[in-house]
């Protein structure tokens, strides 16, 4: 498995004493050129539930002969 692309979305800056939360999400599972790709997102909250970034990310599993 490698790690094919990230990116990270704020609302407002994390901060110390920050309690998160992060909800993950599979948004998408797909098959190209002999290799699996995963799409994941996570929701990330502070404690009251409050917004504060969606990081999303892209792991690709290579195919068995790669």
């Amino acid at each position: 498995m490698v790690h094919g692309d990230q990116q990270f979305s704020y609302s407002r800056p994390v901060h110390v004493g920050d309690k998160l939360l992060l909800t993950t999400h599979i948004d998408k599972i797909m098959a190209r050129a002999g290799n699996d790709f995963i799409n994941l997102r996570a929701e990330i909250a502070d404690g009251d539930g409050a917004h504060i970034a969606t990081t999303r990310a892209q792991l690709v599993v290579r195919g068995e002969g790669a």
